[in-house]
């Protein structure tokens, strides 16, 4: 399973989120960002997540990346 967190919620940081997540699950986080929010994979790392992926995007990618991280994870 591929968590996948939008970093702007509504009612929640979405920092904060990952970083509860990752207390409890061992799986890969794939970190939604805003075009004005455009984080570097090393910020994303920081944070918890093992992507980050860019708004706008296309559907296929997130489909492509969540696919990839549970390939990876799933090798460990």
């Amino acid at each position: 399973m591929c968590h996948i967190i939008d970093l702007k919620l509504p009612d929640l940081d979405g920092n904060s989120l990952i970083k509860q997540i990752n207390d409890s699950y061992s799986g890969p986080i794939l970190a939604i960002s805003s075009g004005s929010n455009n984080l570097s994979l090393v910020a994303t790392k920081q944070i918890g997540a093992d992507y980050n992926l860019s708004k706008p995007f296309e559907p296929d990618e997130l489909i492509i990346e969540c696919k990839r991280l549970m390939s990876e994870a799933a090798k460990l």
